[in-house]
């Protein structure tokens, strides 16, 4: 009867250490998380960088719009400026007939 009591004790000296060892990674797991201040701070620091995202976004876009109508004026320059080429080639060949007469 002896033997089955030790053989008891040393489980349930088993079985108390893994639960212990269970409690101390549980406790360093809870130690590990963040704290209420922590979790605020990172939670502002998020929204903050939101808002500077929105306001870079914003800004992106108004660029783009900008670089877009440049784009559309260069565009009309250009289409003007071959348009008056056109012509000036097109007077040059008028008078080029007209001395050959």
């Amino acid at each position: 009867a002896a033997r089955e009591d030790v053989k008891e004790y040393v489980e349930k000296d088993e079985e108390l250490a893994k639960t212990n060892d269970e409690i101390v990674k549980i406790k360093q797991e809870i130690e590990s998380l963040p704290t209420r201040e922590e979790m605020t701070d990172m939670v502002q620091k998020a929204t903050s960088l939101e808002e500077e995202k929105e306001a870079q976004l914003k800004d992106f876009n108004a660029l783009k719009e900008k670089f877009s109508a440049t784009e559309e004026s260069l565009k009309a320059k250009l289409e003007d400026n071959v348009k008056e080429y056109k012509v000036s080639l097109d007077e040059i060949a008028v008078k080029k007939k007209w001395m050959k007469k």
